[in-house]
């Protein structure tokens, strides 16, 4: 990389911000660099003819730094606004983009290209598994996350744990997430020109969680919801979370209508900070409840909250040692924030840096006795504000309702470590995805060790006959808090209309690994060298091929942490079968993502015991046999565009079940994504060619019913 790329990103950033340069001379820029800064930029296009001049680019330059000085507003005119890539609007990446390559190809790409920047002290692609509870983390960030990154591994060094990490970061907007997306892949202003360390280490490495920075204004979902289903493809039990930052004076500008700079920091009052932290939280919750449609998993690292609270504490007189709240405005060198971007002040990364430990293990830095050294200033913080940094913190995180941690009783461990300590790591929210009417009809119960949730048929009558769903959820109901397994079909399923119309058992277990039958002796994973990629179809090799590597690496079928099948099999046939009528002949399986692969799963070891299936955004395992659930009425839904999932893992079993003459239907969504939120499946009427939506049908045989639960209740063993 030439020393003239280098200076593009800064340029990007000043004009993003406005923060000024030591140098007043605008840098001369090549034609091509001309021409990536206008995508960003029109505005600075002042003729219009669609071509970014050296003097346009300097005329708009100037405007920007003069936009700043004297302590001056920035103009609507002046301000100069990002614009975002066409390719953004698109449904696909170009099928250049190295995220569509395999792992050994990612790898291969990266090692032969520079290494990205890190604002890590230790960095690297993989790391061997930790102890029980620590996460392998991937993250992107810029100058805003770097003092939690340096701060982070000495706090958890401190906690007793080393913290992996492996970062690709940048200043300014060049360390966003949608940045590096395409810096990564080599696409749009990086077009031909890949460095991609986080998907070489994300596709060749386990890892447990990714972190963003926040983005710029108007940070779109799919600028985090690429890199969520790139990671889900290697590693589906990732979570994922995002930096909030903190105020800034352009956000002061703009709530409050200033022309200009506040005049004193008697500005800030608490009501101005509540203000300040009502107006950010806002806005990132709308962005974070976008990508729990996605992926429930998604969490703020609540900072924003955690810097205010700072300066709540300081008004009052609480911040040992700390002089001011904002030097620019005060002059004070030990202040909260130094400058006009909003960097932090000294002493404050520690803060940062704690508000990431207690978000991502749901413990009080508090807690932490061993003695922390953060090579600073030994004088400041001293031991006193330390110790405040380390309460709020705490406060921050466990009053935020996008952190994930809770502390009911007060004792510095999040309540999800408490009540499951068998995932200490999790993120688990008890929050349920459901409204609390149907949470209520959902009555709970436990058999041998397996939670369930139970719904009875509306206006049930004992002496009646009925029959009964298996509701299996995805990964990210996965725990043992009896709340995550009710997934958005659960709240359609408790339709009233739809309970009368179709009276029914429906049966809801939690499980804290896959769906299995471990008892049963027809097994779903080939041995260590009976399967070859070339046994594989070539749309399902990129997938295959790292479940072969997997079980060739272990010496044995990977076989998951815990299955739970066969306890809900007992279940429905030693305890519900005699309290309640079940219909034997009308039990139905159905379950979307890992619960797809679940209904798989279960008619597979168990063709005989089900009535019909319904797997959504599933897989079929290529080597299973497509024989066995020939018999079985299926109607198989997945998204062409599943990124987590992917299409041909149904595709490809449909096909195989069309040669077969099978009972199978199979309904494409063109458009639809993986979450389940955003899934027609579970309320399918009928097709839709003009959404894309299409069924096709594997045989005569299958019943060609539009509505999904007539269709289903519709079916007899």
């Amino acid at each position: 990389m030439n020393k003239q790329r280098l200076i593009l990103p800064f340029v990007i950033l000043a004009l993003v911000v406005a923060a000024p340069f030591s140098n007043a001379q605008a840098p001369r820029l090549s034609e091509e660099q001309l021409s990536q800064l206008l995508k960003r930029f029109p505005q600075a296009d002042a003729d219009g003819d669609g071509k970014l001049t050296q003097e346009e680019f300097k005329a708009a330059y100037q405007k920007a730094r003069q936009s700043r000085q004297g302590n001056a507003r920035q103009t609507s005119q002046a301000r100069m606004k990002l614009a975002f890539d066409p390719g953004w609007e698109k449904d696909e990446f170009p099928p250049h983009a190295v995220s569509l390559k395999t792992p050994e190809e990612i790898m291969a790409i990266y090692k032969d290209g520079p290494a990205g920047r890190s604002a890590a002290a230790s960095d690297a692609l993989s790391f061997p598994k930790p102890a029980d509870g620590v996460m392998r983390i991937v993250g992107t960030g810029h100058s805003f996350m770097a003092p939690a990154y340096r701060t982070l591994p000495v706090i958890c060094r401190a906690a007793g744990f080393e913290q992996p990490l492996c970062l690709h970061t940048g200043g300014g907007v060049t360390g966003t997430a949608h940045y590096k997306w395409e810096q990564e892949n080599g696409i749009f202003e990086f077009d031909g020109k890949p460095l991609p360390k986080l998907l070489a280490a994300i596709s060749n490495a386990e890892w447990e969680a990714m972190i963003w920075g926040h983005g710029p204004p108007g940070a779109r979902p799919e600028f985090y919801t690429c890199w969520i289903n790139f990671c889900l493809q290697y590693n589906p039990d990732m979570k994922f979370f995002l930096a909030d930052a903190w105020p800034q004076l352009h956000q002061v500008w703009r709530l409050f209508n200033l022309e200009a700079n506040p005049e004193s920091e008697a500005f800030f009052t608490d009501e101005v900070l509540d203000q300040l932290a009502a107006d950010r939280n806002t806005t990132f919750a709308s962005l974070v409840n976008a990508l729990r449609d996605s992926r429930d998993d998604v969490y703020i690292l609540p900072t924003h909250d955690a810097m205010t609270e700072a300066a709540r504490r300081f008004n009052r007189g609480e911040l040992p040692g700390v002089e001011g709240l904002h030097k620019l405005i005060g002059g004070k060198e030990r202040s909260i924030w130094k400058d006009q971007i909003g960097h932090l002040g000294p002493g404050f990364d520690r803060l940062e840096g704690y508000v990431f430990y207690a978000t991502l293990y749901g413990k009080s830095p508090e807690l932490i006795s061993e003695p922390i050294n953060f090579n600073d200033d030994q004088s400041f913080p001293n031991a006193a504000l330390d110790k405040a940094f380390r309460e709020i913190a705490w406060k921050a995180v466990v009053e935020h309702s996008l952190s994930g941690v809770s502390d009911e009783n007060k004792n510095g461990i999040g309540d999800h470590l408490e009540t499951f300590p068998a995932t200490a790591h999790s993120q688990n929210q008890p929050e349920p995805n459901v409204s609390a009417e149907t949470l209520a009809l959902y009555v709970p119960g436990e058999f041998k060790g397996v939670q369930y949730r139970l719904m009875k048929p509306i206006d049930f009558d004992p002496s009646k006959t009925y029959p009964l769903i298996l509701s299996l959820h995805g990964g990210s109901g996965r725990g043992t808090q009896n709340i995550k397994n009710l997934l958005i079909w659960n709240e359609w399923l408790a339709d009233e209309d739809l309970r009368r119309k179709h009276p029914a058992f429906v049966l809801a277990p939690q499980s804290n690994g896959r769906w299995l039958d471990n008892t049963s002796e027809v097994k779903i994973y080939p041995e260590p060298g009976s399967i070859t990629i070339d046994d594989l179809p070539e749309g399902m090799r990129k997938f295959g091929a790292r479940m072969i590597e997997r079980i060739e690496e272990a010496g044995r079928a990977p076989e998951p942490v815990y299955g739970v099948l066969d306890e809900v099999f007992e279940l429905i046939d030693t305890k519900l079968s005699k309290q309640y009528k079940i219909d034997a002949d009308r039990v139905y399986v159905l379950g979307h993502s890992m619960g797809g692969l679940g209904t798989f799963t279960a008619v597979y070891q168990h063709p005989d015991r089900f009535a019909a299936a319904i797997p959504s955004a599933g897989t079929f395992y290529p080597w299973l046999d497509a024989k066995r659930i020939q018999d079985v009425p299926l109607w198989i839904f997945h998204g062409k565009p599943d990124k987590v999932v992917d299409y041909m893992g149904s595709r490809h079993v449909f096909d195989r079940l069309n040669k077969l003459n099978a009972n199978a239907k199979f309904t494409t969504l063109k458009g639809v994504g993986h979450g389940s939120k955003n899934s027609p499946a579970f309320k399918y009427t009928g097709d839709d060619p003009e959404k894309g939506y299409i069924t096709e049908y594997a045989s005569d045989r299958c019943d060609k019913t539009d509505h999904v639960w007539d269709w289903l209740f519709r079916q007899k063993r």
